[in-house]
């Protein structure tokens, strides 16, 4: 085990491993086992700036492979995984061997860096190969030894064969031991998918929704709320970052306490300044994450008043107050909004754009029947279509205006929100030009000025390459056009052009949004109204994960109640949604 904590590393080591064979009509239950993975990467359950992960399967050559879509953050130890062979009925030849050559894959990983945790989810199917019960017992040994923790879901007892019974039947005995208790979990397929999806699409009662009308035209709005989805203890960690911590610690004289970064004085910025008139005040980041205004205080106990509450970035554990030209140009974003930007196809979504550490789920508003109708209606177009929609929004007046995509989730029954970076969120550092000493003559020795001029030339063609970026390589023309699109329309507010395809046009999506008697009878049919209720007793689904106990037990969330569609409310004269649509066709 590593000593050493690198900086900036994440806290915890992750694999991801699903045991299937993809032949005999097995590909769906693979593809449902790699649709339940992604849901925790979509979610960001564990997250590529706070976790090392990786998912590995095996596939139909008969190796354990990492997939490209993820980050390969066990690329050190990929070489500790041995190859191993399909029996003829399918699935790994000894699955404990392969969990043994996970581990060992983890534990190099961690050789060189130190982390909070070590975790493998293993989906297996255990049906060709008789387990021993000696190998299971020195697995386990093995996870208590090296503090890995092991998640396996096991297949529905339903439909089990004799050998799987048996494998099940030994594995449970061996870890449900209790001083294996702290590093496994056991469970199958059925409940584990209940527990994630559920847990994920749980409410917390305690924070509020966002709620805010979607705007797609002027005059077409959904209203819809909120709920933010991060990781266990973000909001516990970034509020330590976002308030004054006076630690308990001494700071290195001994004399006195230390603080954190967000303590700066008012003026120059500069905390070694021994001016009594200095007035000690709390930097509000930019990019607040919890719903509720903290009250800030300074360090004898003095309630901050808005006067003295300063602004600045966010950066890694660092607060970098703004300078006096960024507090007059502070932002102007306009009123609290989401709207809409542009439809574009998911795959051009690049993950490695999204930024944060937590997603939004958006619901409609309850007890608003034309916008459940509608947000309905946008999502069954939306997947059909396969588009996902980039919007502006902006949390409260004047504050930093961001763009994200919404993506549906059919399982959920609501659209995904991650925040995207644009051009002007990311830029492209620029490479500076050569200097030639001031001694040296045009000439120079040995050519050295001809070396330089030519550097310069091949550094100029690079930066001005408008279809090359030094840190990602080629650009992909249709993301580069959406890119610059959206970043015209978010900075200059200036109006899109249409789109040559045309399901990416707004009348596609809406030509069929005719709230009538037909209209509500036709959407019936395609998708269900009812909302189904959650059961109250279930399993929480961080135990998969191993997560950390919260500290306060969150109460069940309120129950939405059963939409109960009343036609003559729903409905509306068949004439005003016709001058609806025309005016807006001869908008876009």
């Amino acid at each position: 085990m590593g000593s050493r904590k690198p900086k900036n590393s994440p806290e915890d080591l992750c694999a991801y491993f699903v045991e299937i064979k993809e032949q005999d009509g097995m590909t769906s239950v693979m593809e449902e086992y790699v649709h339940l993975v992604g849901k925790c990467i979509e979610d960001k359950i564990f997250s590529e700036s706070n976790d090392h992960i990786a998912i590995c399967r095996s596939d139909t050559t008969s190796s354990i492979s990492f997939l490209k879509a993820d980050w390969d953050a066990l690329r050190k130890g990929l070489k500790a995984l041995s190859e191993t062979k399909d029996a003829e009925s399918g699935g790994i030849e000894n699955p404990i061997s392969c969990i043994d050559d996970i581990c060992n894959a983890v534990i190099a990983q961690a050789e060189e860096d130190a982390y909070g945790e070590k975790k493998i989810l293993y989906f297996s199917n255990l049906s060709s190969y008789v387990l021993n019960e000696k190998e299971v017992q020195d697995l386990a040994d093995k996870l208590l030894q090296n503090e890995i923790f092991l998640s396996i879901v096991l297949p529905n007892k339903v439909g089990m064969t004799d050998i799987q019974l048996q494998n099940s039947k030994l594995i449970k005995t061996t870890f449900g031991q209790e001083k294996y208790e702290s590093v496994s979990f056991v469970t199958n397929f059925k409940k584990a998918k209940c527990q994630i999806l559920n847990t994920l699409s749980k409410k917390i009662p305690k924070l509020f929704s966002w709620n805010v009308p979607f705007e797609i035209t002027p005059k077409i709005t959904i209203n819809v709320g909120g709920y933010v989805c991060t990781r266990q203890n973000k909001a516990a960690e970034m509020k330590k970052v976002l308030i004054k911590q006076v630690e308990s610690d001494k700071s290195a004289n001994g004399n006195e306490p230390s603080t954190s970064t967000a303590l700066v004085p008012v003026g120059s910025g500069n905390t070694s300044s021994s001016n009594a008139a200095e007035k000690t005040v709390v930097i509000e980041v930019a990019k607040k994450v919890l719903e509720k205004e903290i009250i800030w205080t300074e360090k004898d106990g003095t309630v901050v008043g808005d006067e003295d509450r300063g602004k600045g970035y966010l950066f890694a554990d660092k607060i970098v107050p703004y300078n006096d030209l960024e507090t007059d140009e502070s932002y102007k974003s306009g009123d609290k909004c989401m709207k809409l930007l542009v439809f574009c196809p998911v795959e051009k979504l690049n993950p490695a754009l999204q930024c944060g550490d937590g997603t939004t789920l958006f619901y409609p508003k309850k007890d608003d029947i034309r916008s459940e109708v509608m947000f309905k209606a946008l999502m069954q177009a939306m997947v059909k279509t396969n588009r996902a929609a980039i919007v502006r929004k902006v949390y409260r007046k004047n504050t930093r205006a961001a763009v994200g995509s919404l993506v549906p989730d059919m399982d959920r029954q609501c659209l995904v929100f991650s925040e995207l970076s644009y051009a002007d969120d990311v830029s492209i550092p620029q490479l500076p030009v050569l200097i030639k000493p001031e001694d040296m003559g045009d000439e120079g020795n040995d050519g050295i000025g001809e070396k330089e001029s030519l550097i310069d030339e091949l550094i100029a063609a690079k930066s001005l390459s408008y279809d090359f970026n030094p840190l990602e390589g080629p650009v992909d023309p249709a993301a580069r056009n959406m890119r610059d699109m959206v970043s015209k329309k978010v900075l200059q507010n200036a109006s899109i052009p249409s789109l040559p395809n045309e399901s990416d046009n707004i009348e596609v999506f809406f030509q069929n949004l005719i709230v009538s008697e037909s209209t509500l009878s036709q959407i019936r049919e395609n998708f269900p109204l009812k909302v189904c209720k959650i059961e109250n007793e279930r399993l929480a689904g961080t135990n998969i994960f191993h997560k950390r106990s919260r500290e306060n037990e969150i109460e069940d969330a309120d129950k939405k109640p059963k939409l109960e569609l009343k036609m003559e409310e729903a409905s509306m004269e068949e004439d005003k949604d016709e001058d609806e649509i025309n005016d807006l066709l001869d908008e876009l």
